[in-house]
């Protein structure tokens, strides 16, 4: 029987594997976390009492961004710094901003860009396009304000090259 302090030392590593995952947003329970890292359920229970290989370690760091020596240990941290942390000149939530749009999927950025351009258009541009284009005209209602609709559905064109793009 292995020492209480290594079992507990092991346990923890697993502990501070599912909370990396839940945290970064890669999964909420041992099961989507297994699927992730591509093993087993059963596999991923048996780190619970035996911890987390060492040699699963590097594989963690590149599906879920978890820092090899953070599970392993606990110490130091959870992930690398990025250049957006490490930015002073941005605001708390500018650093929020960017840190989402890094984990989210290239069209939801694409979309998500669309519609910030809208948004930072100055008021009187905005309403100077609706009255001009009765197309732009979503979100009125809603806003008091015209938000344009072509952020949100596609032009003639635009399927075409979606699938160009996939292509690539």
């Amino acid at each position: 029987m292995l020492p209480l302090h290594k079992l507990n030392k092991m346990e923890d590593s697993y502990t501070r594997l599912l909370r990396a995952a839940k945290e970064l947003d890669k999964g909420d329970n041992p099961a989507e976390v297994a699927r992730l890292l591509g093993i087993s359920d059963q596999t991923i229970q048996n780190w619970k009492t035996r911890g987390v290989p060492n040699s699963k370690l590097v594989k963690i760091e590149e599906k879920i961004g978890v820092l090899p020596k953070w599970i392993a240990t606990g110490r130091g941290e959870m992930t690398k710094p990025t250049s957006i942390q490490a930015d002073s000149s941005l605001t708390k939530e500018q650093r929020q901003m960017l840190s989402l749009m890094s984990r989210i999927d290239k069209d939801a950025r694409d979309a998500l860009l669309k519609v910030g351009e809208l948004l930072s258009r100055p008021f009187e541009r905005r309403k100077k396009d609706v009255e001009h284009n009765p197309k732009r005209r979503m979100g009125e209602e809603a806003y008091g304000d015209a938000v344009d609709s072509s952020a949100f559905t596609y032009s003639e064109d635009e399927p075409k090259q979606l699938e160009k793009r996939k292509q690539k």
